[in-house]
């Protein structure tokens, strides 16, 4: 996040002082139950977590979930922002479809 002060205007007779304030915030463009495919060097600063995860939740934190293992992982948004990862398959529910599987051959 960024923050900056502007100052507008100023009357020196009231002392009266009047600034513009604006923020800047950098959202995760990541949301939850997406799908994503780590690099390989990544993968092994979490732990030796399978490359293919799913997003479990966001907070001050990215949890990850291996869908094949059930293993999580963490990443702070410091390391997030030195190497931005992006979803192969988002969650958007109005283009996903969910299946049950049966059985297996």
């Amino acid at each position: 996040t960024k923050h900056s002060k502007k100052l507008i205007g100023m009357d020196d007779k009231s002392n009266i002082s009047n600034y513009k304030y604006t923020d800047l915030v950098e959202i995760c463009p990541l949301c939850r139950e997406d799908l994503l495919y780590l690099p390989r060097k990544v993968a092994t600063k979490m732990g030796n977590i399978g490359r293919v995860v799913l997003v479990k939740s966001i907070s001050n934190l990215i949890h990850f979930v291996d869908p094949l293992t059930g293993q999580t992982a963490n990443m702070s948004p410091e390391a997030f922002w030195r190497e931005p990862l992006r979803p192969v398959v988002t969650a958007a529910r109005s283009r996903l479809t969910r299946f049950v599987v049966l059985g297996r051959d």
